[in-house]
């Protein structure tokens, strides 16, 4: 299991086999929304998006909604920052 710390208003889980995330091919994200966060989020209408965006294929597979949270897969890819967001090639 590997606990992520960069997240604001959630507590990110992701749990796999082998030695190391980074080298993992099968991951499984456990996302527990932060205490009150559903004052200033939406917590059913996003669980609801990521719910019909999995069905699309569109987002990886929710494997489970839970009270105060979601279970799904991991998509791998990179983080934009404020210079790659503005990269031409990758608005695109």
């Amino acid at each position: 299991m590997q606990v992520f710390e960069e997240g604001i208003t959630n507590k990110l889980i992701g749990v796999f086999q082998g030695t190391s995330f980074a080298q993992a091919k099968d991951v499984v994200l456990i996302r527990v929304y932060g205490e009150k966060t559903d004052l200033i989020i939406d917590r059913n209408a996003e669980r609801n998006n990521m719910v019909e965006l999995s069905k699309t294929g569109m987002c990886p597979p929710v494997y489970a909604t839970i009270e105060n949270g979601l279970v799904y897969g991991f998509a791998p890819g990179d983080t934009l920052d404020e210079k790659t967001v503005r990269d031409e090639t990758i608005r695109k």
